[in-house]
């Protein structure tokens, strides 16, 4: 998944883990990862790469970038699943 967006100068990764996450964190390593979607998200901007650790448990909330910033053809938002499973829903309207 790829959305779009203006205005960041450098790009980040920003990791999620359901299990063993903590919305405390800064979420820049797996080993630091925030525990909800609803916080990495808030942190995406313009270039940067959301990346959903697979825990082996679902994700039960939504992953919602509505009003949320987007990317540009040059600097996408990606967001990387590595087969995590979702118990929540996808809403990617602006």
């Amino acid at each position: 998944m790829v959305l779009f967006a203006t205005g960041h100068l450098a790009a980040s990764t920003w990791h999620v883990d359901n299990v063993n996450g903590n919305d405390a964190n800064d979420g820049k390593s797996p080993k630091t990862a925030f525990a909800t979607l609803k916080k990495g998200v808030s942190q995406c901007a313009a270039g940067d790469t959301l990346r959903i650790i697979n825990s082996n448990r679902p994700y039960t909330e939504s992953l919602i970038f509505k009003g949320k910033p987007s990317g540009s053809p040059q600097a996408p938002i990606t967001v990387e699943g590595g087969d995590a499973a979702f118990g929540g829903g996808i809403d990617v309207s602006f």
